[in-house]
């Protein structure tokens, strides 16, 4: 079924700029992402886990992307697209392109995570980006605009700018249903069939040729706007113009306007890109393709056969490699600059991250070949573009000199006041007898409420109780990308296989997201280092295992990877701003009893125990956690999200430290009424 579109389009509707911008290579903290860019409208190509908080580097507004491709059905090509669809909010309608049941997807998540409370309405708060809490964002029924599923059985999608075809990538002995699913056999769709998708911009809009108009004698006013519009007009006189006796091309244009977008996952998929007949034209020279975009794999990437193929679109065709390759650079300004002047403060709670000294993030394109080149961050490729730049008019390129901002913070901020101030700090840790011991060593990873910001990402943490043992607490989305800045690709599988087990405190989202992408990742570092796999254990509510085995049946099997177990105590009271009638001897449990004896040893990990304890968060299941490490018996709470709560307080006596989630300032009591305060807290 092909998409209907209108044959009547309005010219000021034709963009006259169309650019490629690369978002991430998939070398950092982002998997591969790609921006098809016009003044009007941005395309989106695959939404990985952190697009939300990276995409602000490149001036994008969300209400401007209406459209999302997709060129597989993975987590790691659509881990961000819940959480760019929250901070986009309730405008358009949302079109995903490509795979199916994603939109299924989304909205089950959506459905389960009740709005219990909405949106807050006082329209004069400043702070509501920043400051608006999980329940009202992730929890609301109205946070996510409406979606519409193109598969691509629909061939095709059409708008004023451009027309995108949609390419099929699958093993052609395999035979699909119109599920895009194996008729064959019981098998996951997401990888089954990958989507290549043919961007064809559509002509640009003509010019009024003025010495035509002054030759023809067409008087000013609304028979002009006609002609402009693509109509046939008659003059006072009786004559009759056509358009195309006053309009011709813009000749001030250079024009680049064919572009493909594929992932082949699989060398047994090429086959179906190879005999496609929508990019025949352009293999037997009929017409000519400018860009072909690959998110493909090197492992498929660097075969003969791949390589053939690339080379039969000619060599006036450039090839841009989005698929993890290329030098790890940043894609955020603010982390670095931010981190720069805490390591300056104390060098060892606050180490460098990685990518280490890199002063400008421009570099020049990796080559592989002349025509071949690897993306880097914020590199942009015309597809539509003026032949001769107005600098002062045309959009600037965008670029992050954080050696230029450090070097300013140097000069600002850091005077030899404060310096000296720091040495004398130094010098006093230096010769001051240290009673703080290496382990257990909390990191935090994400401080942030309901969304990312370019500053904070959402909740998650890290307890390292030996040098054995890794415990995650929450994992919100982007905390794989944190912890590759603290670890860098050398140093993060080794911290990965000492990860024992991640801890949930509740269903919101900004607290879940993440894990898919940790699970994967951890498993790719123990096939790297060669050790034998050990499952990770999930400590979560029903809700959660839920949603992580809705993923794992839909899209990609996670099963044999993890060992859940269940943290749910008892359904809150139908008043869930108060701790009245909570039953006690059911409203906390130690976890560690039924954690799997082959996984979990106390000696091994330094824990005792673990308990977790029913908390008071909107209507869904909480808890905080906490934990006893068995060699000095030390103990560390951490909230989750809470208002002040009797029984977390009863259970977490005589803590050493406790980590509480108060992400609402002091002075936004009316705001936080509905979550809670640092200071109603601490007992």
């Amino acid at each position: 079924m092909e998409q209907k579109t209108s044959s009547a389009i309005d010219p000021a509707l034709v963009p006259s700029r169309v650019s490629i911008e690369v978002v991430s290579s998939g070398s950092a903290q982002l998997a591969p992402c790609l921006l098809v860019k016009t003044p009007l409208k941005i395309y989106l190509f695959n939404v990985p886990e952190g697009t939300t908080r990276y995409i602000k580097s490149f001036h994008v507004r969300e209400v401007m992307v209406n459209d999302i491709f997709f060129t597989r059905a993975l987590w790691s090509n659509f881990g961000g697209l819940i959480g760019f669809l929250l901070n986009r909010g309730p405008t358009n309608i949302t079109r995903l392109h490509g795979p199916p049941n994603l939109k299924l997807f989304v909205e089950k998540i959506r459905s389960d995570v009740t709005g219990e409370i909405d949106f807050f309405h006082d329209d004069s708060s400043e702070n509501k980006a920043e400051n608006l809490d999980a329940a009202d964002v992730v929890g609301s029924k109205t946070a996510i605009s409406e979606l519409d599923e193109f598969s691509y059985k629909r061939q095709r999608f059409e708008d004023p700018a451009m027309r995108i075809s949609y390419i099929p990538v699958f093993e052609m002995s395999i035979r699909m249903d119109n599920d895009g699913k194996n008729s064959n056999k019981e098998t996951n769709s997401g990888t089954l069939v990958d989507v290549a998708f043919l961007l064809q911009l559509k002509p640009s809009a003509k010019k009024m040729n003025a010495a035509k108009i002054m030759e023809l004698n067409i008087p000013k006013g609304p028979l002009l706007g006609k002609l402009k519009a693509g109509q046939p007009i008659t003059l006072p006189d009786g004559r009759s113009v056509h358009p195309d006796d006053v309009l011709e091309f813009d000749h001030s244009l250079d024009e680049k306007p064919n572009l493909l977008v594929v992932e082949c996952s699989s060398l047994k998929k090429l086959p179906s890109l190879i005999s496609s007949t929508i990019l025949e034209p352009f293999v037997n020279g009929t017409e000519q393709l400018n860009y072909a975009v690959h998110f493909t794999p090197n492992c498929v990437l660097e075969s003969d056969e791949y390589r053939r193929w690339m080379r039969s679109f000619g060599e006036s065709c450039t090839h841009l490699i989005l698929n993890g390759t290329g030098p790890m650079l940043p894609l955020i300004d603010s982390m670095y600059t931010n981190r720069h002047i805490q390591h300056s403060l104390c060098a060892e709670i606050f180490p460098e991250l990685y990518p280490k000294d890199i002063d400008d993030q421009r570099v020049v394109l990796p080559q592989l070949d002349k025509n071949v080149l690897i993306g880097v961050p914020f590199s942009r490729m015309p597809l539509r573009d003026k032949k001769v730049k107005n600098t002062q008019a045309d959009e600037e390129e965008i670029s992050l000199n954080i050696g230029a901002q450090k070097r300013e913070i140097e000069e600002k901020i850091l005077t030899n006041e404060v310096k000296n101030k720091i040495h004398e700090f130094t010098k006093f840790t230096q010769e001051t007898e240290q009673f703080v011991d290496d382990y257990p060593k909390i990191t935090f990873l994400g401080t942030a409420s309901a969304v990312p910001s370019k500053y904070r990402t959402v909740s998650s943490y890290v307890l390292e109780t030996n040098e054995n043992c890794a415990l995650m607490i929450d994992c919100g989305e982007g905390s794989y990308g944190q912890l590759l800045t603290l670890y860098g690709h050398e140093m993060l599988p080794q911290f990965l296989t000492k990860l024992r087990a991640i801890f949930i405190t509740h269903a919101h989202l900004d607290h879940t997201l993440g894990t898919t992408t940790v699970i994967l990742k951890r498993q790719e570092a123990f096939l790297k280092l060669s050790i034998p796999y050990r499952p990770v254990i999930i400590v979560c509510s029903k809700l959660v295992r839920t949603h992580l085995n809705l993923y794992s049946k839909s899209f990609q099997n996670l099963d044999d990877l993890v060992s859940f177990v269940d943290c749910s105590t008892v359904s809150l009271p139908s008043n869930a701003n108060t701790d009245e009638k909570m039953d006690d001897s059911r409203s906390y449990v130690e976890v560690t009893r039924r954690f799997d004896t082959n996984l979990f040893s106390p000696n091994e990990w330094n824990l005792k125990s673990v308990t977790a304890v029913q908390v008071i968060h909107s209507e869904i299941n909480a808890c905080g956690f906490v934990f006893d490490d068995f060699v000095k018996g030390r103990r560390i709470v951490f909230s989750g999200d809470t208002i002040s709560c009797n029984l977390l307080v009863e259970q977490g006596k005589n803590a050493d430290v406790l980590i509480h989630e108060a992400t609402f300032e002091d002075g936004l009591e009316v705001t936080a009424n509905k979550a809670y305060e640092l200071k109603s807290c601490l007992g």
